[in-house]
């Protein structure tokens, strides 16, 4: 999806969300968040428990009204419009289907309620199971089908409406880990076929960077980086988000120097790190951290490769994965550091290395981010 060629479809706009507890203490949801989510867009609010992304898709449904800011979708203003009269369909975590129903009249539910004829309504519902390739299953109830299928309804029953934005709340949170991933896939397939705007919310760091053409991270009620999964992942903004978004190393250490493409930063070890620093100049005496993903460090036993960041350390920890091993590393000044390497058997790796030897730890200075914050 290409965001020049799309119109914003959600557009939130200093939009804050407050709550009064009892002891009378307020409690800010949502602090002044703004964001364009683009028409067609698969995008993911993603971050801890209570950070805010629920409320704030509760608050693009019209389930919560907003404590300051505007909602604006497709241009409107809704904020202050009931939910009936927004131009979304929400699914939850639990589905909420009819036990005593079968899968059809589940999903025309809503549409008979607004008095659609007979005609469109078996329609446009024979096409929506087709679509969630659930055609065979119409006549059965909730009860006779499994939990990925119970899922397919709720979002048939959701999509039969023609919603212009689609609201997805955790909505594989009940499945099991290989029936989650398989609908991943199904969701991200659906959202291509049917076009239209899918705000996700989701824990799930995974499942975010999977499915999403852009990703929102929040914590404690604000959004501290939007970017596409591959942007988010190579170059976390903060601790916070490289921190949360898969496993990272974090080297504390002090700039020295800048020169044209490199910073030169002293670790607590002594040594120096060098950074690519892509034009971001800090001035020399600023406290940095450095953020190293494990897979990007290589681990060595023989010539070290030709890359700007080579430390001499010892094995103190092995765990074999299978397809990899990751290796805990100290360096010199109790610095750890964890590499992730893929299993091979080629001269000069670690794969023969044991907890105790000497090794070396390389990366190149581009697969550094230097944080501030």
């Amino acid at each position: 999806m290409s965001q020049a060629a799309s119109e914003p479809a959600v557009e939130l706009r200093d939009l804050v969300k407050h709550y009064v507890e009892p002891n009378g203490e307020t409690l800010v949801a949502v602090n002044r968040i703004n964001l364009t989510i683009y028409d067609g867009e698969f995008f993911s609010l993603l971050g801890p428990s209570g950070c805010g992304k629920t409320t704030t898709l509760r608050m693009i449904a019209g389930l919560e009204l907003p404590t300051s800011g505007s909602i604006v979708l497709y241009g409107e203003d809704v904020s202050e419009r009931p939910p009936y009269r927004r131009p979304v369909n929400t699914v939850f975590q639990r589905y909420a289907l009819f036990p005593h129903m079968t899968v059809r009249d589940n999903v025309a539910f809503g549409l008979k309620m607004r008095k659609v004829a007979k005609d469109e309504i078996a329609q446009r519902v024979d096409d929506v199971l087709r679509l969630v390739r659930l055609e065979r299953q119409g006549e059965r109830r909730p009860g006779q089908l499994s939990g990925g299928q119970q899922q397919r309804v709720a979002l048939a029953r959701a999509l039969v409406n023609n919603p212009e934005v689609l609201l997805l709340d955790e909505p594989l949170g009940a499945l099991d880990l290989k029936l989650r991933q398989a609908m991943q896939e199904e969701l991200k397939r659906i959202q291509r076929e049917v076009g239209i705007t899918f705000i996700y919310v989701t824990h799930d760091q995974e499942e975010a960077l999977t499915m999403s053409d852009r990703i929102a991270v929040m914590n404690e009620g604000n959004v501290l980086q939007v970017d596409k999964p591959y942007d988010l992942y190579e170059e976390p903004a903060t601790r916070f988000v490289a921190d949360f978004i898969g496993e990272t190393n974090f080297l504390n250490g002090v700039v020295t120097e800048n020169d044209d493409e490199i910073s030169h930063v002293r670790l607590g070890s002594g040594q120096t790190a060098h950074v690519t620093h892509e034009g971001k100049v800090l001035p020399p005496q600023t406290h940095v951290t450095l953020a190293i993903r494990p897979e990007k460090i290589f681990v060595g036993t023989g010539e070290p490769p030709k890359v700007r960041n080579v430390f001499e350390g010892t094995v103190k920890n092995i765990v074999y994965l299978g397809t990899d091993t990751y290796y805990d590393v100290e360096l010199p000044g109790a610095v750890m550091v964890t590499a992730r390497q893929q299993n091979e058997d080629y001269t000069g790796t670690a794969a023969s290395a044991a907890v105790g030897d000497a090794v070396y730890v390389a990366w190149r200075a581009h697969n550094a981010s230097l944080l501030t914050e």
